[in-house]
């Protein structure tokens, strides 16, 4: 299934994974092994996640408190946004 990604999407994970950097460079690590690994899940089985909104689904990254909210499309999946579930709920909602 085709991925692509909201902008503001990309730099999500980009301040993310350099946040577990600067603790560890092995958290980072971690971070994005758990993040590829729930990407491989969504593109494989992209109804597995509950839809909190019509069309979008939330996809929560265990041992990190970070979710990837994402929207499907009929030509595949938009990744909208990869933040902090404590990290003003519904702010990914600017994004669709």
């Amino acid at each position: 299934m085709k991925l692509e990604y909201h902008a503001l999407a990309l730099d999500d994970l980009s301040e993310t994974l350099q946040y577990y950097d600067s603790i560890n460079e092995s958290l980072g690590d971690k971070f994005k092994m758990k993040y590829e690994a729930a990407l491989t899940n969504i593109k494989r089985f992209p109804e597995i996640c509950p839809a909190i909104a019509p069309g979008i689904r939330k996809y929560s990254l265990s041992s990190y408190p970070y979710s990837i909210y994402y929207l499907l499309k009929p030509q595949g999946i938009k990744i909208l946004a990869i933040m902090h579930d404590a990290r003003m709920p519904g702010s990914w909602r600017d994004r669709i």
